[in-house]
């Protein structure tokens, strides 16, 4: 395998696995809601506010890279805020994240992508640098999760990249 074929593959396969990450999530926020909902554990309140946080980062960070012909994602209507309703939300952005991953070529990853943080500063950086941050940041706020489902006793290893591999 080449390179060039190699590189989108590898977000092809962060975009399944993430999906199977967060597909086990909703299991979790389904049988142990009450853990979720529960306030003081991390910086953003609960662990669905953690998990509504992931959803609007990576609606911005799609937003910044979109290349598709439909419109980029739009910020999710959080409804209740409850994890059903981020069960629904996370389902419909990592369609449209497996999907955008999947189109990508090695051209377009390379490409230079000019966008402002949150403080309107600018930066430039290649594509594919911002997808690896994008997948990055979710990974490291799900082990905040993890920990939060530890405190209360949730047996939740369901993070293991290779577990995943190995079914593909």
């Amino acid at each position: 395998m080449s390179h060039s074929e190699l590189i989108p593959g590898m977000f092809h396969t962060l975009a399944w696995y993430n999906r199977q990450v967060n597909q086990a999530i909703a299991e979790l926020a389904s049988k142990y809601g009450e853990v979720f909902a529960r306030a003081g554990t991390t910086h953003f309140g609960s662990a669905t506010e953690l998990l509504f946080h992931i959803v609007d980062s990576d609606v911005v960070w799609l937003r910044r890279l979109w290349l598709g012909v439909d419109p980029a994602p739009t910020a999710p209507d959080r409804g209740d805020g409850s994890p059903e309703r981020w069960s629904t939300v996370r389902e419909a952005l990592d369609s449209r994240i497996a999907a955008y991953c999947g189109g990508l070529t090695a051209e377009n990853l390379a490409e230079e992508v000019s966008y402002a943080n949150s403080a309107g500063t600018r930066y430039t950086q290649p594509r594919w640098q911002c997808l690896l941050h994008m997948f990055n940041h979710q990974t490291h706020h799900r082990g905040q999760i993890a920990q939060v489902l530890d405190e209360h006793g949730v047996t939740n290893d369901y993070s293991n990249l290779v577990w995943y591999l190995r079914d593909e």
